[in-house]
């Protein structure tokens, strides 16, 4: 895994949420497209005015094509002076850092921890799809048949996590079908005891194995607000999946912009159990607080405090 550090600063401390919203709303959609590209962070100091953003891609083919295409992108007229100064690339050593199954399986950290000066590496997305579908979802993921939409970073970690909890079957659909067929090989490599089948997300595959499954995870951005670059709902595939849902089952979809997508209120309307991605939100982020801290999250605050913010509507 490679990843591509730029430094931003120069922005006002009052700034720092309108360059996370500006962020999120220009680049975010654009850099999800970019051959490659595994993930995105950012990091920010108020007081000084300086952030990091981390862009990971798998290779370091794809970095260094992704890294001519962000540097094109610079930072909006909205926050005056703010300038990148200095861009570097580093190669991420992922076994150096890693020391949890789940993050090793999965190929992929969202939470480091440094422990007596060694870099610990934790996945916490994985188990917090689990604790999003058990928690919110009432779902029974031991011999569930799953149904993940989506092979890209969040597909990755529901369709291993899933897996890895005892899943009988996991099938993943993915546009491009190549993309489902090489993560599901992977899972399957890792959980033997799972089967683990992929195809292309169209709506006659995801209807087929929507008929068949307890859980859906919706992994892609296709229920993303337009205003956020998704397409707001409007697919073929998901159409069709949404005049399939029944009571019984469980549906996540891990886009929280909108809180309630037109998936999850089809679900609500159909007795299905509904799992907005805010869900998913605060558990992986309770995760990582307390492997930080050491301490259990407050995940009830945390929950009311990102409710507050996100719109319940695109």
């Amino acid at each position: 895994m490679y990843a591509r550090i730029a430094k931003f600063e120069g922005a006002r401390p009052e700034q720092a949420d309108v360059a996370k919203r500006l962020f999120e709303e220009r680049f975010l959609p654009e850099i999800r497209k970019l051959d490659g590209f595994t993930g995105y962070t950012m990091l920010g100091d108020r007081e000084t005015g300086t952030a990091l953003g981390v862009t990971f891609f798998e290779t370091e083919e794809t970095l260094r094509t992704g890294n001519r295409a962000l540097d094109e992108m610079s930072p909006p007229d909205e926050l005056g002076n703010t300038r990148r100064t200095s861009v570097e690339l580093y190669e991420v050593m992922f076994h150096e850092i890693t020391g949890d199954a789940t993050a090793a399986r999965i190929g992929a950290v969202n939470t480091v921890r440094v422990d007596e000066e060694r870099l610990v590496g934790f996945n916490t997305d994985a188990p917090g799809v689990l604790d999003a579908l058990e928690g919110a979802g009432g779902a029974r993921v031991p011999g569930g048949r799953c149904l993940v939409l989506g092979a890209g970073g969040g597909g990755r970690a529901a369709a291993f996590g899933l897996a890895q909890a005892g899943a009988a079957k996991v099938v993943i659909l993915n546009r491009t079908p190549s993309r489902a067929e090489k993560l599901a090989q992977q899972v399957a490599a890792a959980v033997r005891a799972c089967d683990v089948a992929a195809g292309a997300l169209d709506a006659s595959s995801a209807v087929h194995f929507a008929r068949e499954a307890d859980i859906i995870v919706q992994a892609t951005s296709a229920t993303m607000s337009a205003a956020m670059g998704g397409l707001g709902g409007r697919a073929p595939w998901l159409d069709a999946i949404r005049a399939h849902l029944r009571r019984g089952i469980t549906v996540l979809d891990m886009v929280y912009t909108p809180k309630w997508t037109e998936l999850l209120t089809s679900a609500r309307e159909a007795g299905a159990a509904a799992v907005s991605g805010l869900s998913l939100l605060v558990h992986q982020g309770a995760r990582s607080f307390e492997l930080w801290t050491g301490r259990p999250a407050p995940v009830d605050v945390m929950m009311r405090a990102v409710d507050a913010e996100i719109p319940d509507r695109g």
